[in-house]
């Protein structure tokens, strides 16, 4: 549920209401006239504020009892709720939340719960409590990774990742609604399954097109990366070559200039508009190529890939792999602050 007020946005779902506090006032401070009660309603102000003790820590007395059938001694069985361990199950996945989503660093997980609550505990601790959670969204993880394989498109990322001094890769499946993220042991692992008949979203890396030449599976290159490619080109010392990079670019700027207007114009006028920004760019792109290695480069790779560019016009599909690169972002996130990890949590 939300309140909304002055145009700020409370989510008050998760919050416990505290007492009403009825403000009242009998004289009129700069007259001092009595005052009455009016039909009006009164003003209303709310303030959002936490506990002094924001935890709190339940005991459980096991009671022992003595059977003299059996002569042995028994203890009531634990339990549900404390199976979890010292954390309950919500606040070990409050403390995942921290560490995965906030980027928290152990040491300054472990001070956040001494310093703002008194909670004294260790990094290992800590790092016990992520493997949970971990383990809790295993069978999740896995039947998101086999609906990933249904999917009629998906944008796809990785990044490097090191895990105990070893390079690892950390792939970033984005569908519509949800996102995946998985760990592999090379570029090249297969995580989609050859099965796979969707539109993937992706860089001109040769892993992806590789799978295109193995699946049914077919691709949308990331047109930033591609414009990244090309603003090189601007860089180097050869005039031809920086000739040839300013036609392309200024090309593609004038098909995004269409993208950015497409609910303006009609579906099939605007695609037509962006079929001429196709030809136009093809033909930027592989005419008056320069001898430089990285223009004949491009030129080849629009002359082979040229679906591969233009497939986002037919099936009205973002032309970049935006969604994809801002999921990943979360692992570059967790890389700069750790570094990588030393073991599963």
């Amino acid at each position: 549920m939300l309140k909304r007020n002055c145009g700020l946005v409370v989510f008050v779902m998760a919050l416990t209401w505290g007492r009403l506090q009825a403000q009242t006032l009998d004289t009129y401070p700069e007259c001092g006239g009595a005052l009455q009660e009016s039909e009006k309603p009164a003003a209303v102000n709310q303030q959002i504020d936490i506990a002094p003790k924001p935890f709190i820590v339940p005991e459980y007395h096991r009671h022992t009892y003595w059977c003299p059938a059996c002569q042995t001694c028994h203890t009531a069985p634990e339990p549900e709720e404390a199976r979890s361990g010292l954390f309950s199950i919500s606040l070990i996945a409050f403390a995942a939340y921290l560490k995965g989503r906030c980027h928290i660093a152990f040491s300054a997980l472990k001070d956040f719960f001494q310093e703002a609550s008194g909670i004294v505990i260790s990094r290992g601790f800590l790092a016990k409590q992520i493997k949970k959670s971990g383990a809790s969204v295993k069978r999740a993880h896995e039947m998101l990774i086999e609906r990933l394989r249904g999917e009629g498109q998906l944008y796809i990322a990785e990044s490097g990742w090191k895990e105990n001094g070893e390079k690892r890769w950390i792939g970033a499946f984005r569908a519509k609604k949800y996102a995946v993220f998985v760990s592999r042991d090379s570029r090249g692992e297969e995580v989609l399954g050859k099965g796979f008949r969707g539109i993937m979203s992706c860089a001109f890396f040769e892993v992806y097109r590789k799978f295109e030449r193995v699946t049914d599976a077919v691709l949308q290159f990331c047109w930033a990366h591609f414009i990244r490619e090309g603003l090189f080109l601007l860089k180097i010392s050869d005039e031809a070559v920086q000739r040839y990079g300013r036609r392309v670019i200024k090309q593609i700027g004038k098909m995004f200039e269409t993208i950015h207007r497409k609910g303006e114009t009609g579906g099939d006028e605007w695609k037509a508009l962006m079929h001429r920004h196709e030809d136009q760019i093809v033909k930027r792109a592989t005419g008056r190529v320069p001898e430089h290695t990285d223009g004949p480069l491009i030129a080849k790779r629009m002359r082979e890939w040229e679906q591969g560019y233009f497939r986002c016009i037919d099936q009205d599909i973002e032309p970049t792999n935006n969604p994809a690169e801002l999921t990943i972002r979360q692992v570059v996130l967790d890389r700069v602050v750790t570094q990588g990890i030393r073991g599963i949590a």
